[in-house]
């Protein structure tokens, strides 16, 4: 049994760490004309929020940050709605510009929505980004369709700025603590006391 014991103990002490990620959520707003599923929506206010995660950020050449789930869209008047179609916020430092791409199956693809800004030539994803307005150039690939829960978006026009943001922070309930590698040495050496304690009680038997 002892032996048994300190193979489990070894074991545990084995076992990788987690790697601590840094959630952070992108936010995109514009106001602008379109089609989300069977509705039509004019000159309407809409928002995206992507929850990310610092630890996906990549460069392909440009810093982005890839993500196919947990995309939200929200525009006035109407359902909101979360993203199908494989997505991910990106920031290209060379062009000043940033904004969110997405992907089609059987390839293609391009930009949802984005905007130039000179504070984006310092700009990698990793950090709480305050509020950057694209004055001048917005910038979408007109009519592109992309799937939702509510059915195909696309953008047809927009009439307004854009704007983009990013903070730091948990959206998320944390997950379970995970023991330390003390708590884990202290689990360990009080099963083996047990063992041991056990083994003398049969031997005095």
């Amino acid at each position: 049994m002892r032996v048994r014991l300190l193979t489990l103990f070894a074991c545990l002490l084995t076992l990788p760490l987690p790697v601590l990620a840094t959630p952070i959520t992108y936010t995109m707003t514009t106001t602008a004309s379109g089609q989300l599923g069977n509705a039509t929506f004019t000159n309407a206010f809409l928002t995206i929020t992507m929850i990310g995660d610092t630890n996906n950020v990549f460069r392909d050449p440009a810093p982005q940050n890839s993500q196919t789930s947990n995309i939200e869209l929200s525009i006035a008047g109407l359902a909101p709605a979360t993203f199908l179609s494989p997505l991910n916020f990106f920031c290209d430092e060379g062009d000043d510009f940033a904004g969110l791409l997405f992907s089609q199956n059987g390839g293609g693809g391009g930009i949802v929505l984005g905007e130039f800004n000179s504070r984006f030539a310092t700009y990698d994803l990793t950090t709480t980004f305050s509020k950057a307005i694209g004055l001048t150039n917005q910038f979408f690939d007109g009519g592109a369709q992309i799937l939702t829960t509510e059915g195909d978006f696309s953008i047809l026009s927009d009439t307004g700025t854009t704007s983009f943001a990013s903070k730091l922070g948990r959206a998320t309930p944390p997950p379970p603590a995970v023991p330390e590698p003390s708590t884990i040495y202290l689990i360990g050496t009080g099963a083996l006391g047990i063992a041991e304690a056990l083994r003398r009680k049969l031997r005095q038997t």
